[in-house]
């Protein structure tokens, strides 16, 4: 992501296709220059306001604190932090595309009339190039989503996993190495094991939830995070993530 500064005062926000956002697409998507430039420097996400997100934070330690994750590393993904969807995420390039995704969200297909709004937003916004990732809140904007951008919250944890294995082999009665407790796909240790073990942590997000009436969504990997594995939604450790909250031997580096 590029430090500098356009004309407008917005910085200069590029996708993994090298499209850069413009004041145009800022505006269409609600994000002020004052947002776009906290959001960019990391020091507020998209979605919240500055005491939103130290409230946020504040509460996330003594969830965290209560479930027993002091070791958590916590990082900020998706568009919320990085202006942008993960490159997985493709924003949708024609009429027949975009119906797919109305329909994946709305379990129905548009009426004609519907289409031709939709799609004639879609064109006034990208009369010609567009970006191929999805912008903050542009799908829910142009109507083919029935909810605004999530705020994604990766947790890393050995301690969540350690807890994971324990209940699978107390509870469950299996040995944890004989069942697959990583979500296929993404890899994160799958939600229908971490949403009821973890409760402080998602009573957490479904008051924030609330607040922001928008979904957060907390996925939990152990201490290591998410795999290097070469794939496109793969959000292994990078340099640039956005460190909610370091694990306590690494808040040095």
């Amino acid at each position: 992501m590029s430090d500098s500064i356009l004309s407008t005062g917005y910085p200069e926000v590029l996708d993994a296709g090298g499209y850069r956002m413009t004041d145009l697409d800022f505006e269409f998507v609600g994000v002020t220059v004052p947002v776009a430039i906290d959001c960019h420097s990391q020091r507020v996400p998209l979605g919240m306001t500055a005491p939103q997100y130290q409230q946020f934070l504040q509460t996330l330690e003594v969830a965290l604190s209560a479930d027993g994750l002091d070791d958590a590393d916590v990082r900020l993904q998706g568009s919320a932090g990085q202006f942008f969807s993960s490159p997985a995420k493709r924003l949708p390039k024609d009429k027949g595309e975009l119906l797919n995704v109305f329909m994946d969200e709305f379990g129905r297909r548009w009426e004609a009339e519907e289409g031709d709004r939709i799609f004639a937003a879609y064109k006034k916004q990208w009369p010609k190039d567009s970006p191929d990732q999805r912008p903050f809140d542009s799908l829910y904007r142009l109507g083919v989503a029935k909810h605004p951008s999530d705020v994604d919250v990766q947790i890393s944890s050995d301690a969540a996993l350690a807890v994971v294995r324990t209940d699978l082999r107390e509870h469950g009665g299996v040995d944890p190495g004989s069942v697959t407790m990583a979500d296929v796909k993404y890899s994160f240790l799958q939600k229908a094991l971490t949403d009821f073990l973890f409760l402080y942590v998602q009573q957490w997000a479904e008051r924030w939830r609330r607040h922001l009436n928008r979904d957060v969504n907390v996925v939990f990997f152990g201490r290591s995070g998410p795999p290097s594995n070469g794939k496109l939604f793969s959000s292994h450790f990078r340099d640039t993530d956005w460190i909610v909250r370091a694990a306590p031997e690494w808040s040095h580096l």
